[in-house]
């Protein structure tokens, strides 16, 4: 046991302009990475390269977590879709707009 590796992530560069065809090339590099390692004996525990947009609409980054940060505070993942209703905003924006 030479290396003690709990965690190990990437982040998907181009998931939001699906469909990019780096988005295969890069999760298929993620897994083969992760084969390499498992036939190394390191196993990490946690795993994860998806983040929102990864969440609602491309479920190869769906390892064991997901960094959900553009949709926990309300942002659409793709400007061109409604925001997912599965998943609750958790602030609202306001302002009051003054007459100067």
């Amino acid at each position: 046991e030479w290396l003690d590796l709990q965690g190990i992530y990437s982040h998907m560069a181009m998931v939001d302009e699906e469909p990019h065809p780096l988005n295969d090339i890069q999760v298929d590099r993620f897994v083969t990475l992760l084969e390499q390692l498992s036939a190394a004996g390191v196993r990490p525990r946690w795993q994860h390269i998806g983040n929102t947009t990864g969440l609602t609409h491309y479920p190869r980054t769906h390892f064991n977590l997901l960094r959900v940060g553009c949709g926990i505070v309300g942002v659409k993942p793709l400007a061109s879709d409604p925001f997912p209703t599965y998943l609750r905003r958790s602030l609202t924006w306001k302002v009051q707009l003054a007459n100067c």
